[in-house]
């Protein structure tokens, strides 16, 4: 009888066991698969009276790594929880007001109910597939580089922000896409390409004139001289090197809050951060120097990439073979079957306020279309693929001369030694030329050298460096109205001085915007009247820094390779102290 049972029992199992299998295998497909996930209770949830079009999606590369960012920054997510893929299910229905709407379907088992954050209200005249297509669209390249300082005016929809500047690198679709959208919320913009994106720089209109006087604008007057409309231009396309000074686009737009890279990944991923000293950065503890120079420079705090892995493997293995692979790998991590019980995949719970992000978006009328998206996910409808415009816009880039980064944007420069690299150009000067430095005005004739005729003067192009030419241009500019002043020697064969000038710009910038009183100057060296500046000035080699003090010489020419420099900062310090000149001062720890 003991053995029937066992027998029995046995061959109950052995039947039920693969429906329990089968019943585990079925719940996988839901958002609460993942032993690393984030339990859905913790986010309040509605349930919809009604579903419509659903979508599911895959985020990987640095896309996912950019959201996993600001999902651990909001405390949405562990700050070890690291997983190679993120997964969503957008739906779309009817709340209880009868309204339409879209939104991230929660990790219940009810299919109807979704992250009560995530719900955004879709327009009249917005598709549903449109709308889950510009969601998607914008999880990361939108709404993660929202600046998370800026503030609003107005109430509900007409609410605008109009604080905040982000520089988005790239001209595809989604680039274009980006920087529209962002200029639509109230970003000022600023699209960053080698080539020619075709975006509209006006999406930015207000109607309000109460909130322009902080923006600039273009303001139309009716016959009775009262404003009738605002628009606000707030999307510039700029090259890598802007202007004649082939400035460096980021040292041109000064501060940013937010870099959205659509061409490439400077973040580094997954390793383990125990003892990594940039663990504290807010780029997912994984700031390398791009993106600390970024923070440190130009204080952005986000930096936001959009890569795909497609985009990785293609950019890796080179336009033959990377292209084969990058598609068979969308098509495996595609699988419904890849995301159910793998560690490697994440359910994404909902980040702060990104319905509301949504719903301006879409009320803005900045939509992504589902063709488009069609277009975008062409080998698997839940992974974004790889796009040939990007990889040639992102192999034509061109390089930074002193580092192997994009030009335009911050690089680490050689270690600064006070004792070597920081040397200067010449030893202290002769008692006779510190004589006249210091005691007259610096006459040129004092030093036998003729400034009877008058140097041409360059165009002023640069806000912040006034340029000078030849020994006139110096007098007329510094000696005559008695400056302070740092005057920086240059030329155009000089590959440090091109190195210098955009951070040469930058510090200007920052020393004028903290009202400080020197006025900062630079001299192409390399013409005849530059050469007659250098034997005035006793230097013979560039690049270096001369500074003067109420129009006389101040002190010894200094040289450095990078800036910003200890030995700079110092010296323009003990400039505006009023104390004498003491070059002990450069050398202090």
């Amino acid at each position: 009888m003991i053995g029937q049972q066992r027998t029995f029992l046995k061959s109950y199992f052995s039947l039920l066991l693969p429906l329990l299998l089968a019943t585990s295998a079925c719940q996988g497909l839901s958002l609460s698969s993942s032993p690393t996930a984030t339990k859905s209770m913790e986010f309040p949830t509605i349930s919809l009276q009604s579903t419509g079009k659903s979508q599911l999606a895959i985020l990987d590369g640095g896309e996912w790594t950019t959201v996993q960012a600001l999902l651990q920054k909001e405390g949405r997510l562990s700050q070890r929880t690291f997983t190679k893929y993120g997964y969503m299910k957008l739906v779309t229905g009817l709340n209880d007001q009868n309204q339409r709407v879209v939104g991230m379907q929660s990790g219940s088992k009810d299919n109807e109910s979704v992250y009560q954050d995530s719900v955004a209200v879709i327009p009249d005249k917005v598709s549903e597939m449109d709308a889950i297509a510009t969601y998607i669209a914008s999880f990361a390249a939108i709404h993660c580089a929202l600046p998370p300082n800026a503030k609003h005016i107005g109430g509900g929809t007409d609410s605008v922000s109009i604080e905040g500047k982000t520089v988005i690198l790239g001209s595809s679709e989604l680039a274009c896409f980006a920087a529209e959208g962002l200029a639509s919320l109230g970003v000022h913009v600023s699209l960053v390409s080698p080539g020619s994106p075709s975006v509209n720089k006006k999406v930015g209109k207000r109607k309000s004139c109460e909130i322009l006087p902080k923006l600039t604008f273009l303001l139309f007057y009716s016959r009775k001289n009262s404003p009738v409309i605002a628009i606000t231009t707030i999307v510039d396309v700029l090259k890598p090197a802007v202007g004649p000074e082939e400035i460096g686009f980021a040292a041109h737009v000064g501060d940013f809050d937010s870099l959205v890279d659509t061409l490439n990944n400077e973040m580094r991923s997954n390793r383990n951060f125990e003892d990594d000293d940039d663990y504290d950065d807010e780029n997912f503890r994984i700031g390398g120097s791009t993106i600390s120079l970024l923070k440190k420079n130009h204080n952005c705090q986000r930096y936001i990439s959009t890569l795909t892995e497609c985009q990785t493997i293609v950019a890796k293995e080179g336009i033959f073979g990377g292209p084969g692979k990058a598609d068979a790998y969308a098509k495996e991590a595609g699988t419904k079957n890849s995301v159910s019980f793998n560690p490697d995949f994440l359910p994404i719970p909902p980040p702060e306020d990104i319905g509301s992000s949504m719903t301006k978006l879409l009320e803005k009328g900045v939509i992504l279309s589902s063709q488009l998206r069609k277009k975008m996910y062409a080998k698997s409808d839940v992974v974004r693929g790889w796009s040939l415009s990007d990889f040639w816009e992102n192999t034509r880039w061109p390089r930074d001369a002193s580092a192997d980064v994009r030009f335009g944007l911050p690089v680490l420069g050689e270690q600064e030694e006070e004792e070597e690299d920081e040397r200067m150009i010449s030893e202290a000067p002769s008692q006779k030329f510190e004589k006249v430095a210091v005691s007259s005005l610096l006459r040129a004739e004092a030093l036998g050298v003729d400034t009877d005729e008058e140097a041409p003067q360059p165009k002023q192009t640069n806000p912040h460096v006034f340029d000078i030419n030849g020994v006139s241009g110096m007098k007329s500019a510094i000696i005559d109205p008695g400056k302070d002043c740092i005057l920086f020697l240059s030329a155009k064969f000089c590959k440090t001085c091109k190195h210098l000038t955009p951070k040469y710009t930058r510090l200007a910038r920052i020393e004028k915007e903290n009202d400080s009183p020197v006025l900062f100057a630079r001299a192409e060296m390399g013409s005849a009247w530059g050469k007659k500046l250098g034997r005035v000035l006793q230097v013979d080699a560039v690049p270096s820094f001369v500074l003067f003090r109420n129009g006389k010489r101040f002190g010894s020419p200094l040289s450095v390779s990078d800036l910003p420099s200890k030995k700079i900062g110092r010296a323009l310090a003990l400039l505006e102290s009023g104390k004498d000149w003491d070059p002990s001062v450069l050398k202090e720890e």
